[in-house]
């Protein structure tokens, strides 16, 4: 909205939000923009991105933070399903004990607020076939 995008900028302020009181020490997003030395053109190509890198280093850091994004990029049943599974691979596979806690109690708002049993089937479905593709091979 009227902000012009800047790589150096986003750099230092991805930097400075780590090493807040706040911060998590989490530096993914950081690998994500210097891998592509560019950044995304929109939260869908953030998304690739992010999941490339998860992938790459076998980093469930990035678990929640692509449940974040999905449930931002698509404003409709499929983002919440997307939103789910990454919660529920976060829940799991994820490091940090800040996400293995809150990622929990994301998916119980969203089995109560969006998902019916179907959607929360097929997204623990997706989320264990994702893990068997690309994290444990």
């Amino acid at each position: 909205g009227g902000v012009e995008k800047n790589y150096e900028k986003a750099i230092r302020h991805y930097k400075l939000a780590r090493i807040t009181d706040l911060g998590d020490e989490q530096f993914i997003d950081l690998l994500v923009l210097y891998d592509k030395k560019r950044l995304p053109k929109n939260i869908a190509e953030y998304m690739e991105w992010l999941e490339e890198v998860v992938i790459k280093r076998k980093d469930g850091y990035g678990f929640q933070q692509l449940a974040w994004l999905a449930a931002d990029n698509q404003h409709n049943i499929k983002g919440d399903i997307s939103s789910y599974k990454w919660h529920y691979l976060a829940s799991k596979y994820s490091p940090d004990k800040n996400d293995k806690i809150r990622s929990p109690q994301e998916m119980n708002i969203l089995e109560k607020q969006a998902l019916n049993e179907q959607q929360i089937k097929e997204a623990v479905l997706e989320a264990e076939k994702w893990i068997k593709k690309n994290w444990k091979n």
